[in-house]
């Protein structure tokens, strides 16, 4: 299982972004999270380039006015992160 979440020093945060590893989602989990949580399955239960691009999304429905700088450390490549993240900054590191 991986959880994404984000805050920011203002005390604004993000509704937790949670991939678990399977294929077929339980809808009640959902029913258990804070409001706005969203729930992915993913094979491996980790974040792939694809799952990256979702949490962006769902990101953008929350995040605060502005353009927020996103620091991402490991498994994607610098083109994946361009295409996804064309409306942020953020801060790449291998």
């Amino acid at each position: 299982m991986t959880v994404v979440a984000a805050g920011n020093a203002v005390g604004s945060i993000i509704p937790p972004f949670i991939i678990f590893k399977g294929k077929w989602k339980n809808t009640e989990w959902k029913d258990l999270l804070p409001p706005g949580s969203d729930v992915e399955m993913m094979e491996k239960g980790s974040m792939t380039a694809e799952t990256f691009v979702k949490y962006v999304r769902h990101f953008a429905l929350y995040k605060p006015r502005g353009k927020p700088i996103f620091q991402v450390s490991a498994g994607f490549t610098h083109d994946e992160l361009k295409n996804c993240m064309k409306n942020f900054n953020f801060i790449y590191r291998n």
